[in-house]
């Protein structure tokens, strides 16, 4: 995509990450501004592999929205806007996606990163935060009532609640090796969407 299709087409995609995150928020606790319906969590290393591009084309698909952008929240300011940003429309490739995740050069890519990331649509019905150095990722749904349409992409990901996420832990990030009990049950507090 040419920097201007991005710009005209992404744009606003790009202010949505900034829209639906907290950029000071971590977990345990809840990152997500405003009203989120559900919250299903899965491994981090889900983002980091080509077939992550087709998951949120189903996600904009389902939602009617034309791109999605994902962010580096912890690049730095010196760190061109190229190697901060990755976005996704209806008509990219995995493999494009693939190659920026590698990087141009040995452990420059984001594949070899333990930042936090953000993702997003230009509609802002769905959001996704990923901490990889916790190995947990979580994607927000705005509506309560938009679980049925949303179930295939959050099946490719193997997304689930969270007292599910925690109760048979779905990476190491959810294990009782790498939660403290304070810290899993914060976060069950704070995503818990079944009140």
């Amino acid at each position: 995509m040419e920097e201007s299709e991005i710009s005209r087409k992404c744009g606003s995609a790009l202010l949505g990450v900034d829209e639906c995150l907290a950029p000071a928020v971590r977990f345990p606790r809840n990152v997500f501004v405003g009203p989120w319906g559900y919250y299903f969590f899965f491994d981090s290393d889900r983002i980091f592999e080509s077939a992550f591009v087709n998951q949120v084309k189903m996600l904009l698909h389902i939602e009617g929205s034309s791109c999605a952008c994902l962010v580096n929240l912890d690049a730095s300011a010196e760190t061109a806007s190229s190697h901060r940003r990755f976005f996704i429309d209806r008509s990219t490739a995995p493999n494009s996606y693939k190659d920026f995740i590698k990087g141009e050069r040995p452990g420059q890519g984001w594949i070899h990163s333990i930042d936090r990331f953000g993702c997003a649509s230009n509609l802002c019905q769905w959001a996704v935060y990923c901490e990889r150095g916790s190995e947990i990722a979580v994607i927000a749904i705005r509506s309560q009532f938009a679980f049925d349409r949303y179930s295939l992409p959050l099946s490719g990901l193997k997304a689930v609640r969270i007292r599910d996420a925690v109760s048979k832990p779905i990476s190491y990030g959810f294990s009782p090796e790498a939660l403290s009990t304070e810290w899993r049950n914060m976060l069950i507090h704070e995503y818990d969407s079944v009140k």
